[in-house]
């Protein structure tokens, strides 16, 4: 299949199209609105001390702010160090599609 008719595709600057990070995206604000029981766990490690802490956290904020899960999500991913950020943005990324 050519390509010669279509548009060229932006690039971000690591030289990836813009439209996967769309896609990357996506999958991480559906899976905020339909997470899965255990997800923390099965991020992090079962039943490792840093699974534990941050569920936890997550507990905790569900304790604090009953307006659901999804804002929760969301509340916990800012209190992430950057490390725990990407472990879990990477879980979302081989875990979960939104194509599905």
């Amino acid at each position: 299949m050519s390509n010669l008719n279509k548009e060229p595709r932006t690039l971000d600057s690591n030289g990836m199209p813009l439209d996967a990070g769309t896609d990357q995206i996506t999958n991480f604000m559906y899976f905020a609105y339909n997470f899965p029981m255990g997800w923390i766990q099965e991020a992090f490690g079962e039943g490792t001390s840093l699974a534990n802490h941050i569920d936890a956290k997550w507990q905790n904020l569900n304790k604090r702010n009953g307006h659901g899960g999804t804002a929760n999500v969301f509340n916990l991913f800012m209190e992430l160090s950057e490390g725990n950020r990407e472990t879990l943005c990477t879980w979302v990324a081989e875990n979960y599609s939104h194509k599905l």
